[in-house]
């Protein structure tokens, strides 16, 4: 069973947007600090969510939010004046600003490596 909530179709529209700034907190930094887990959905008795017996790739919310706040809504633990669990959800987007931009900061140090090789070989 697949579970999607929401759609996935992001409004990035420069027009839209100001202060625009690159992201300059050490990006592998952060990304280093993520745990991905694996995990099985619970039966929660009354809602969506069911066990599927699949094994799931993921975050787990509140640990996500603790390096890339943007990436999470809700709180967690939060419950609604009914007592009805509000789950915690996630937002890829911000995810993958921060991927990306580590992917810039190994790409510069793979790039220095390289150079500092050929310097070292010229040595030899």
């Amino acid at each position: 069973m697949e579970r999607f909530l929401g759609n996935f179709s992001y409004t990035s529209d420069y027009r839209l947007k100001k202060n625009i700034k690159p992201v300059t907190a050490n990006a592998i930094d952060r990304i280093m600090q993520l745990r991905a887990v694996t995990y099985e959905y619970k039966d929660i008795p009354g809602s969506i969510f069911k066990s599927d017996g699949k094994i799931h790739e993921g975050f787990i919310a509140h640990e996500l939010k603790t390096v890339i706040t943007d990436a999470v809504n809700g709180e967690k633990d939060a419950v609604s004046g009914t007592g009805e669990m509000q789950s915690q959800t996630l937002d890829p987007i911000p995810v993958i600003s921060v991927l990306t931009k580590a992917v810039q900061e190994q790409q510069v140090q793979i790039e220095r490596l390289i150079q500092r090789i050929e310097q070292l070989e010229k040595k030899l």
